[in-house]
C-alpha cells in the first residue's frame, strides 16, 4: 500500500475539522434548548405549578438534568472513532461515531452498545451480537481515531482496506496537559479491555495484576458498562454499589473518573472511612498501623488477626464507646504486652482495621443489620415531597456482591 501524501492528509484533517465543527454545534444548540426546558420546569415545580404526579414529574426532571449534563460533555468532545461500515445486506454505506454518551440524531453511539465492538476491528468483515441474541454483520471499510478537547482535534488517525493506518494530525499535547482532568481511558482502549469490561456479569470475575497496571481503572469502567448497559442497569443500580479502595487520594481521584462516564451515586469510600460511618464514630481517628515500631506492630496485628477468626461471648453488647466494647474481647485474649499497647491505642482514640471488623460484627449482631444515616424524601398525602433524615438499612446489589467480585491485587494480602 502507498504512503498517503501531506496534501491527501490536509484534505482529511479539513473535512474532519468542518465536521466537528458542525456536530458541536448541534449539540451546543440541543443542550442550550435543553437547559431552558429544564430551568422552566425547576420555577413550575418552585412555584408549586404542577398538577401531575409529583414524583414522577422529579425524577423526569432529575432524568433531564442527566441529559444535560451528557450534552454538555458532547458538545466539547463528541466522539472519539468515526467507523465507516456496511451492513450485510445493504447497499449504502453509513458513519457511525462513538463517544462516552450517545447522539442519535447525528448517528453517535455511546461505548457501552454492543456496536462500539466495531471500534476495535480492523477494516474489513465484523460482527456483534444485540441484545436479543441477533448477530449483526457487515464490513468495515474506513476507521477514524480521535481526540477532540474543547471542540479542537488533538490527534486524528485513520486506515481501510486500502490504506494502513496513517497519523494525519496530532498536537503537541504538552501545551494543552492542565486541561486533561482524566485521562480518555474509554478513548485509548484495547480491544483486550473492552472484551473484559463486556464479559458476562454472571459468576465471579478477577482482575489480577502488578501495581500501575490499570486494574482498578477497569474495574471501575466494568462497573460503569454494567450501570449503564440497558442488559444489566436494572440488576446494578448505582445506589447499590459500594467501591472500596485503599486510601483517600485513590477515593478522589475515582470519584472523579465515574461521574466523567456518567455514573452517579455509587459510593467510594475506603473501609475505615465506611465502618466509622455505619458505626457512627465521629471522634474517634483511623490509624493503619498502631505501636511504636515495626516490631511492636507485627506483633499486635497478628495477636489481633487470631481474634478475629475466634468465637466471641454472645452476651458481649456494643456500647457507646467502642475501646470498651474491645476491652472486653481483648482482657481474654491479649497477652499483657499487647494490652499495654492497646491502652496506648485507646488514650490516642485510634482504631486499626482489626477493631472496626470486630466493631461491625457486633453492630451487625445488636442490630440485625447494618444501618446508614441517609436523607430521603417521603411524599405527602397531598402529593408534596419532605426531605427527612433517618438510619436506613444498607442493602447492596446481590447480583454484585455475589456474582461480580473484582480484587485489585496491589500487593499480596491486601
Amino acid at each position: 500500500m502507498a504512503v498517503m501524501q501531506q496534501e491527501e492528509k490536509d484534505q482529511i484533517l479539513i473535512q474532519a475539522k468542518t465536521q466537528v465543527k458542525e456536530t458541536c454545534s448541534l449539540l451546543d444548540h440541543t443542550f442550550q434548548d435543553l437547559a431552558v426546558s429544564v430551568e422552566m420546569r425547576k420555577e413550575d415545580f418552585k412555584h408549586d405549578r404542577i398538577t401531575d404526579d409529583k414524583l414522577i414529574f422529579t425524577r423526569l426532571l432529575s432524568y433531564d438534568e442527566t441529559r444535560l449534563e451528557e450534552l454538555d460533555h458532547l458538545k466539547d468532545s463528541p466522539y472519539f472513532v468515526k467507523c465507516r461500515i456496511k451492513k450485510e445486506g445493504s447497499s449504502q454505506e453509513e458513519d457511525w461515531f462513538f463517544g462516552k454518551f450517545g447522539y442519535k440524531e447525528s448517528s453517535i453511539f455511546s461505548w457501552i452498545t454492543p456496536a462500539a465492538s466495531i471500534r476495535f476491528e480492523k477494516p474489513g468483515t465484523f460482527s456483534y451480537a444485540q441484545p436479543d441474541g441477533k448477530i449483526v454483520r457487515g464490513t468495515l471499510s474506513a476507521k477514524e481515531q480521535y481526540m477532540i478537547v474543547h471542540g479542537k482535534i488533538l490527534f486524528l488517525a485513520t486506515e481501510s482496506l486500502e490504506q494502513e493506518r496513517e497519523l494525519i494530525y496530532q498536537e503537541h499535547f504538552s501545551t494543552h496537559k492542565t486541561g486533561f482532568v482524566l485521562p480518555e481511558i474509554v478513548a485509548q482502549m484495547e480491544k483486550a479491555q473492552d472484551q473484559v469490561i463486556r464479559a458476562d456479569h454472571k459468576g465471579s470475575f478477577v482482575i489480577s495484576g502488578p501495581a500501575g497496571s490499570g486494574k482498578t481503572t477497569l474495574a471501575l469502567h466494568r462497573i460503569a458498562y454494567l450501570v449503564q448497559s440497558p442488559e444489566t442497569s436494572e440488576q446494578f443500580p448505582t445506589n447499590s454499589i459500594i467501591v472500596f479502595v485503599q486510601d483517600t487520594s485513590t477515593q478522589d481521584y475515582f470519584s472523579h473518573l465515574l461521574p466523567e462516564l456518567g455514573i452517579k451515586h455509587v459510593q467510594i469510600t475506603t473501609f475505615a472511612q465506611w465502618a466509622l460511618t455505619i458505626l457512627g464514630l465521629t471522634d474517634i481517628k483511623y490509624v493503619d498501623r498502631f505501636g511504636m515500631d515495626e516490631s511492636e506492630k507485627d506483633a499486635f496485628e497478628q495477636a489481633k488477626l487470631g481474634i478475629l477468626h475466634t468465637t466471641h461471648d454472645p452476651l458481649l453488647t456494643l456500647s457507646k464507646n467502642p475501646f470498651i466494647y474491645l476491652k472486653k474481647v481483648y482482657d481474654n485474649a491479649l497477652e499483657n504486652e499487647q494490652l499495654d499497647v492497646f491502652k496506648r491505642q485507646t488514650k490516642a482514640l485510634q482504631l486499626d482495621r482489626f477493631d472496626l471488623t470486630l466493631l461491625l460484627n457486633a453492630f451487625h449482631a445488636t442490630h440485625g443489620e447494618l444501618t446508614r444515616t441517609k436523607e430521603y424524601y417521603q411524599e405527602l398525602n397531598n402529593g408534596t415531597l419532605k426531605k427527612k433524615i433517618g438510619r436506613l438499612p444498607i442493602t447492596y446489589s446481590s447480583s454484585l456482591s455475589m456474582n461480580f467480585k473484582i480484587i485489585s491485587l496491589n500487593k499480596l494480602g491486601s
